[in-house]
């Protein structure tokens, strides 16, 4: 990357003469009048295409933008390395909602053994969602089309000249 001092001609950064003069004509001719022009003012500049713009800026590096999106929260390292995250199948299939408590007579003592309210059961297995179906549609779909593709493939082989010669022919 060239040293610049402020105030430097655009001339002298090595640019192609067309940024050069599609620079001037906008009335830019300093270094620091384009340090600070974004892309997408660079991009208002006629005769400035997306080339010009990738040149102008490895010599001149973008202005730091500060209207930019936020950048998205760094999530916690407890978060990290809990049992249970969240995966691209949890956003596809829908979640199980909890079982719901057992409606049986509630001890008026307690026992001695484990409750059976607070101990962990394994959630019911459910129909499955409709996705399922859908995908096994379309693997059947796509099963069929490739066992038929090569009997097809065959009779256009064999059908297509067969064709060109009966209309070479008049028939």
């Amino acid at each position: 990357m060239p040293t610049r001092s402020p105030g430097d001609d655009i001339r002298e950064l090595g640019l192609p003469g067309r940024a050069v003069s599609a620079l001037a004509r906008a009335g830019i001719t300093s270094v620091d009048d384009l340090a600070v022009l974004t892309r997408r003012e660079l991009a208002a500049v006629p005769g400035l295409g997306a080339g010009m713009i990738a040149a102008i800026r490895q010599v001149v590096p973008e202005p730091a933008d500060d209207e930019g999106p936020p950048s998205p929260a760094i999530p916690s390292f407890a978060s990290l390395r809990a049992p249970r995250r969240r995966t691209a199948m949890d956003t596809l299939l829908p979640s199980v909602p909890p079982a719901p408590p057992a409606a049986g007579p509630v001890p008026t003592e307690p026992t001695a053994g484990p409750d059976p309210t607070t101990s962990a059961t394994a959630p019911a297995a459910g129909p499955r969602p409709a996705e399922y179906t859908d995908l096994c549609r379309l693997g059947a779909h796509l099963l069929r089309a490739a066992v038929a593709a090569p009997w097809r493939i065959a009779r256009w082989s064999v059908g297509e000249p067969v064709r060109v010669l009966r209309r070479l022919a008049g028939q």
